[in-house]
Parts: C-alpha cells; sequence; structure tokens
C-alpha cells in the first residue's frame, strides 16, 4: 500500500501563481529537473522507508550501521545530483534556487523522512563552511561535501542543557593552529553512519577564555577522519531509541581530544550555527509536509478502494455492489478536504518563503521561519493522524502505513528547536526586533491585496484586524509583563500561520485555480483564527 505520486502539477502551478523567475533556472528547466527528481523518489526511495523503519539503525561495536537500501539510494542521490543541486557553483554545485530545493526536500521527505534527514543537515553544513570557514578549510572540505562524498551534522546540545546553550561545557584547547575539542553531545542526527567517507561535526564549544553563557560559544568543525584516514577521536557510544525515524540515527557522540578547526571569530559561534539552524527549521517544516502529503495519498486511495455501508444519497449508491465506496460518506469527505485544503496552501507558503530567502528579505524571512517550523509541523501532525482516521482500523496497522507515516513526522515538532521554542523566537525576538515592522506590512498587504473573490478579500482584511488586534494587546501587555507576551505566542504564531494560508489562496484565486477547494478553507478551516484570537488575549490564564 505504498503509494506516491509527486505533486508536480501543484509545483509548476506555484512558479506561475508567484510570477518566478530565475536567470538559469527557467520554468521549462524546473519542469525537467522535477519530473526527473519525481521518477527516482517514487521508483527508488519510497522503497526504502519500511526497511528504515522496520531493520533502522543498528549499532554493533561503536558503529552505526544504516540498511543496504539506504546505502544504495544515497549514493543514487549522489549520482544523479541531487546532493549537489542547490549547493554552491563554486564548490561543485549546481546552485539551484531555494524554491527547487524545498521542492526536492519535499518529495525526497516523502519518499523516506529518515534518510532526507541526512542531505538537510549536510547542506547546512555546506552553507556555514561557504560563508564563514578559512579558504584551507574551504578548499580541503567543501568538494567532497557537495559531491556527497562526506556528510555533515551540528552538535549543540549536552546532556545537561538543550535550548538554553549556554550552559554547554564542551572545551577547546589551543593547540598550535588548532584545537583540542573535549566533551559529550547528544541528539546528533546522522552523526556516525558509514554511507560517506567521512562525516564533519560542526561542534559548539567554549575556549578556556570564553565568557560566560552563551557568548563564550565558539564553533570548530571537527572531522570523523584526518588525513590519511586517521580516526581524530570522535566516538559513537549509542543511539536512541525512539517512536520514530529509525532509520535515521540519533547518536550519543563523545569528542576525546579530537583535533578541531575554528570557524569564524572566537566567541561567535552561536549566531554562525543559527544560520544552519534557520535553513534547517525551514527545511523541517517541509519534511511534514511532505509527510502528510504521502499519508494523504495513502488514505485517498483507500477511500477509493474500501466498500462499507451505504450511500445517504440514493443517487450516489452503486445498486450492483453490496456497499458504496467510503469516499462517498460525508465524514470522510471532510477529513479528506481538511487534509487536501491545507496542503495545497502550505505548499504555496513555502514556495512564498522561498523567494523571500532568495530576494534577501531579512526581515520577511525572520518572521516565516518560525511559522514554517511550528505553524507547519503541528498542523501536519494532525493531518497525518487525519489521514489515519480515514483509514479506520487499517491506519493503525502496520500494513496501512500511515502508522510509520505518524510515529516519523512526530519529531517535526520536536528537533531543531521545539515548537514552543519557535513562538518564543517570532514574538520576543523577531517581532520586538523591528518592533512589529515586518507584522504591520503584513497586516496592510492583507487589506490592500486585489483578490477577485469578494468573500476572500473581506476574509483578508478580518485577518488585518485580528493580527492588528493581537500585536496591538501584545505590544501593550508583553511590555508590562513579559510571562504575557510568552503564554499567548504559540496562539499569535498560528494566528499568523492561518493569516497566512488564507493569503496563499488569495493567490490562487487570482488565477481561478482551486475553487471549490478555496471556499472550503474559507468557511471550515480559516475560522480557527477566531479562536486563536480569543486565547492570544486570554494567555494570562496559563499563568495562574
Amino acid at each position: 500500500m505504498r503509494y506516491y505520486q509527486a505533486p508536480i502539477d501543484q509545483f509548476k502551478q506555484l512558479i506561475t501563481i508567484f510570477n518566478y523567475s530565475h536567470p538559469e533556472y527557467d520554468a521549462q528547466t524546473i519542469d525537467a529537473l522535477l519530473i526527473g527528481m519525481s521518477s527516482w523518489v517514487e521508483d527508488k526511495m519510497v522503497g526504502t522507508n519500511l526497511v528504515g523503519d522496520e531493520i533502522g539503525a543498528q549499532f554493533v561495536q561503536g558503529q552505526v550501521i544504516l540498511p543496504k537500501a539506504y546505502d544504495e539510494a544515497y549514493h543514487q542521490m549522489a549520482a544523479n545530483g541531487m546532493l549537489s543541486l542547490g549547493m554552491p557553483v563554486e564548490w561543485g554545485g549546481l546552485g539551484a534556487p531555494p524554491i527547487v530545493m524545498n521542492m526536492l526536500m519535499e518529495m525526497l521527505s516523502s519518499g523516506n523522512l529518515s534518510l532526507s534527514t541526512c542531505h538537510l543537515l549536510s547542506s547546512g553544513v555546506i552553507r556555514v563552511l561557504d560563508a564563514f570557514a578559512n579558504d584551507s578549510l574551504k578548499n580541503k572540505y567543501l568538494h567532497a561535501m557537495v559531491e556527497g562524498k562526506y556528510s555533515g551534522v551540528m552538535c549543540l546540545t549536552e546532556p545537561q542543557c538543550g535550548t538554553d546553550l549556554g550552559l554547554i561545557v564542551t572545551q577547546a584547547k589551543p593547540d598550535g593552529d588548532s584545537f583540542l575539542i573535549t566533551g559529550n553531545k547528544i541528539w546528533i542526527s546522522f552523526g556516525e553512519h558509514q554511507m560517506t567517507e567521512n562525516i564533519i561535526h560542526l561542534v559548539l564549544a567554549k575556549l578556556p577564555d570564553a565568557p560566560e553563557g552563551s557568548k563564550g560559544i565558539s564553533l570548530f568543525l571537527v572531522p570523523k577522519y584526518l588525513e590519511n584516514a586517521k580516526l581524530n577521536g570522535v566516538i559513537c557510544t549509542g543511539i536512541e531509541k525512539k517512536m520514530g525515524t529509525h532509520g535515521a540515527p540519533t547518536c550519543f557522540m563523545s569528542y576525546e581530544g579530537a583535533r578541531g578547526y575554528l570557524i569564524g571569530e572566537p566567541h561567535q559561534g552561536l549566531p554562525l550555527m543559527f544560520q544552519m539552524m534557520n535553513e534547517a527549521r525551514l527545511a523541517v517544516g517541509v519534511q511534514a509536509l511532505g509527510v502528510a502529503e504521502i499519508a494523504y495519498q495513502a488514505a485517498l486511495k483507500f477511500a477509493h478502494e474500501r466498500r462499507q455501508s451505504r450511500a445517504l444519497r440514493p443517487s450516489d449508491r452503486e445498486m450492483d455492489k453490496k456497499a458504496d465506496l467510503i469516499i462517498v460518506h460525508p465524514d470522510v469527505k471532510r477529513m479528506l478536504h481538511n487534509i487536501h485544503c491545507q496542503l495545497i496552501s502550505m505548499r504555496a507558503l513555502v514556495a512564498f518563503t522561498a523567494i523571500k530567502v532568495e530576494e534577501g528579505h531579512q526581515a520577511w524571512s525572520g518572521h516565516l521561519t518560525p511559522i514554517i517550523k511550528s505553524f507547519l509541523t503541528e498542523r501536519c501532525v494532525d493531518m497525518v493522524s487525519e489521514a489515519m482516521q480515514v483509514m479506520g482500523g487499517m491506519g493503525y496497522t502496520k500494513d496501512g502505513v500511515i502508522e510509520q507515516y505518524l510515529r516519523d513526522v512526530r519529531v517535526t515538532m520536536i528537533y531543531e528547536g521545539t515548537n514552543g521554542i519557535q513562538a518564543l523566537d517570532l514574538v520576543a525576538r523577531k517581532i520586538l526586533k523591528d518592533q512589529g515592522k515586518t507584522v504591520r506590512e503584513f497586516i496592510e498587504l492583507l487589506r490592500s491585496f486585489e483578490c477577485p473573490d469578494e468573500p476572500f478579500t473581506q476574509l483578508l482584511k478580518k485577518h488585518a484586524n485580528q493580527l492588528e488586534q493581537c500585536l496591538i494587546w501584545l505590544g501593550v501587555n508583553g511590555m508590562k509583563n513579559p510571562n504575557l507576551a510568552a503564554a499567548s505566542a504559540s496562539d499569535f504564531l498560528r494566528l499568523m500561520g492561518i493569516a497566512l494560508l488564507s493569503f496563499m489562496w488569495a493567490h490562487y484565486l487570482r488565477h481561478g485555480l482551486y475553487l471549490a477547494e478555496a471556499e472550503y478553507f474559507r468557511l471550515m478551516l480559516a475560522p480557527e483564527s477566531e479562536v486563536f484570537v480569543s486565547r492570544v488575549v486570554s494567555g494570562q490564564w496559563v499563568l495562574l
């Protein structure tokens, strides 16, 4: 029952509705790339997912052994250019823009969420090194990383600290022109495996003279192997036993005098690592979207094959059959519409965000990043659960496949910063940083956007008023008591998310696309914004 067909037509529509253009990646080029990549994912990658779940990552005598199918798929991705597609041209990449890379990440995540994470992390490491490493390190590692011979991981969390990175104790002792790194890290996805010749660890650590707290953190490149394949004191001491993503090893790493190389300036490691983290957070939202898509397709296919009970409307009945397909039942239709309408608009929001990133709109991309990470992952978990509900008991069994998707997708709400942290980032950092300027720009955009559908025009204006009301409330009450802003942050983020999805539907309506789906969203899903407004201004009840 593992079935997947990439949403190529929707990807193409996004190029049109946002009038996207690129000097090298025109619509025809993107079309050809999507067809080639989707064919490989459908034919090759989807089949690796069950193996990854049932066999998973194995920890054997200090080594992490992944299923053979993973190794084969990874090397095929390297050979067909998927790993280098969006990477810098200077280091052998093909320089594809973010909108294309998000489409690829969605397809890879539909095919195998666990394996897609390896590429996600390596991409972030490459971008950090390209932006901040010295020429010697770039020349030594970037070509191999872009080619896929080396993979990369980021190493932040320690047993005593997660989000509060100021508490890290990993030490970096100067030793000539490099450093000896000593300490322990946890939750290191793909920190150890055998798919690549080397693994490049970006490690947060403190120099002997480091100031206290997060201002004393430096960033180091620590390779698994040094020259001549010499092991570099980078040791995996075990892997987590997890609810899902069994094929993605989550490692305990010990750095025992491992040689590392400073990236950037001393004590400036956290801002550099945040560049990778922000890219990863966007990608995690896309990962959740990919899993929700394949779960929806499984549920839709099941609904068109499973017969149960009679349709309430006589004209829907197939009297030559003993029962009717469950797709005719209103509640099944409702659940499928809920998922489909959100998938379409979320996909547009991802494309919209990618364009803002490419255009260098740092304020917009900064605000959209926590929304993509938090809102999409939260809703996609619900959507996968609803897809399971469509399938009833079959959805709850392994044969129904969705039970794996639900176990896997749940981690997207947790890793790369839990969703509550994303809400605090939006309200307490991004909005405070520009004093609400970017949100007010969005409010004015909602009010001025020309949509041919009058009810949708009124919906956008309603969202604008709701956001304005909540922004003022946060400004007044949050300044008096920061706890109030923190208590309301998650629901303010959800309000932003619903408003953004409505805004995406307005773009579709401009082009006469998905008229029925847009109307369903307006009547059945957009009203949730009223609940979020009520919760924002009632946040003080959390503090009792």
